[in-house]
């Protein structure tokens, strides 16, 4: 097995769980625009490791495409970080802190 059909495996997996985390998401929330932008961003690397792992030259398509798939990465970190700050990640900020918590008192008893 080659390492563009590693990555392409990789890929198809996080994108399934990247569009799972926005359906779950509120309708019109930025978190869902977050995980939405990412996994379209994510998809456009996945056309291209698809494109050479079936033997396709993606050529000049390469080059946008990259930069179309960071762009919507980069705007996804955006929208994250406005969900962040209107309080969308509270439910898993405090579940987190949760878990931080139980795991100190663990370690120290």
């Amino acid at each position: 097995m080659d390492v563009f059909t590693i990555r392409v495996i990789a890929a198809a997996i996080i994108l399934a769980l990247l569009i799972y985390q926005a359906r779950q998401a509120s309708p019109g929330s930025h978190r869902r625009r977050a995980f939405m932008l990412a996994s379209a961003g994510l998809g456009c690397f996945l056309v291209i490791n698809g494109m050479i792992v079936f033997g396709v030259n993606p050529g000049l398509l390469s080059g946008p495409m990259v930069t179309l798939g960071i762009v919507l990465l980069a705007a996804s970190i955006v929208f994250l970080v406005l969900a962040w700050r209107k309080g969308e990640l509270r439910e898993q900020i405090q579940r987190m802190n949760r878990a931080i918590n139980e795991e100190r008192t663990r370690r120290e008893e």
